[in-house]
């Protein structure tokens, strides 16, 4: 089984922590893929073009899921521009 993964990020929150936020997001979203064996995608999220742009590379490599790692806050209409995009794929959210 392939799956594709997906990290929403907003930069909304980088000035109030002391570290690279960003960098945690992705952190945590490539331990998640470490685990989950073929990962053919593995997309971050920071705006409605960034998510329907990964929706693209997503549906090209043909995953049989997909899994989002929510880990922060973020507008909802980052992650839907990419999951509006692929509406047959099955989908585990993992928060």
């Amino acid at each position: 089984m392939t799956v594709a993964l997906l990290a929403p990020y907003w930069d909304f929150f980088e000035h109030s922590v002391p570290r690279d936020l960003r960098a945690d997001v992705s952190g945590l979203a490539a331990a998640v893929a470490a685990e989950l064996g073929e990962v053919v995608s593995e997309e971050l999220v920071d705006s409605r073009e960034s998510g329907a742009a990964a929706a693209a590379r997503i549906a090209a490599a043909e995953p049989d899921a997909l899994v989002v790692v929510q880990s922060i806050a973020v507008p909802p209409a980052y992650t839907l521009a990419a999951l509006d995009a692929l509406p047959d794929l099955p989908l585990v959210v993992f928060a």
